[in-house]
């Protein structure tokens, strides 16, 4: 039997104005190879650990700004707190960290294609408006869930690539457009391609992840994607022409999209 341990340091320090709120945390990850396959154990330590600090700091963040009834002031916390743990442990995002955690954290951010479709789901539902600030984004959250329980037990599932290089052109060409449409119909519009993104995710697990953790950064991570195409969209509201910024931000978009899909269905020889 062949052990490898390796030891993971999570630190969480928040950007910006937010002050450091979490401390240096400390686990380990022991991989056993046992005739070709791998087990996987997780210690209690930094990764659960991570995670605890992680949800209960955005908890105390929106209680607070509820009392305060300051919606901007909520999203802007939230994305410096999981933006300040992407960036400083972005150098981990090709091993096993956390339990596989931060690979979870950091898949959504450093996929062009995902950002960018993630982003546009948090733009699409301000201009939609009301409800549709948090049920559209919860719906592709929903989804994306689902899909990346399928990856995760590789369930064939098929076109995932083109799928989610249609994603960047449909949600582009929909801000572009800025037509309002149902918040119902929004919510299944990017719950389509949520599992397209979330198969994905979900497929691309490191092979000794443990798959709560994993799923719990990939959650938290396109979560933060979307509260900064909702501050995108808030802020769109507050300068001269905003609206029409937005539009040609979601016309290059969709021109992005086009491109993913023609190296996709054309590839260059």
């Amino acid at each position: 039997m062949i052990a490898n341990e390796a030891v993971v340091a999570t630190v969480l320090k928040p950007l910006g104005s937010i002050k450091e709120n979490a401390e240096k945390a400390r686990g380990k990850v022991v991989a056993r190879a046992n005739s070709g396959e791998f087990s996987y154990t997780v210690r209690w330590g930094g990764d659960k650990i991570a995670v605890l600090i992680s949800l209960a700091y955005l908890l105390i963040i929106i209680r607070k700004s509820i009392m305060r009834n300051n919606r901007l002031s909520t999203f802007s916390k939230m994305l410096s707190l999981v933006l300040g743990t992407l960036l400083l442990n972005s150098a981990y995002a090709h091993s096993v960290q956390g339990g596989g955690f931060i690979n979870g954290l950091a898949h959504p951010v450093f996929g062009f294609d995902h950002l960018l479709a993630m982003v546009s789901v948090g733009i699409l539902s301000v201009q939609i408006g009301g409800r549709a600030i948090w049920t559209v984004p919860c719906a592709f959250l929903a989804f994306m869930l689902a899909g990346g329980l399928l990856g995760i037990y590789k369930i064939p599932f098929p076109a995932v690539e083109t799928g989610i290089a249609t994603s960047v052109l449909a949600l582009g060409l929909a801000i572009a457009l800025a037509k309002r449409m149902p918040t119902i119909v929004a919510m299944l519009f990017v719950g389509i391609f949520g599992v397209f993104h979330g198969y994905a995710h979900g497929l691309e697990m490191p092979a000794v992840a443990e798959p709560a953790l994993y799923a719990t950064g990939f959650i938290l991570s396109t979560a933060s994607l979307h509260i900064t195409g909702v501050v995108i969209g808030f802020i769109s509201q507050k300068i001269p022409h905003g609206e029409l910024v937005l539009r040609l931000l979601g016309g290059v978009i969709a021109i992005i999209g086009i491109y993913m899909l023609v190296n996709l269905l054309m590839p260059q020889s």
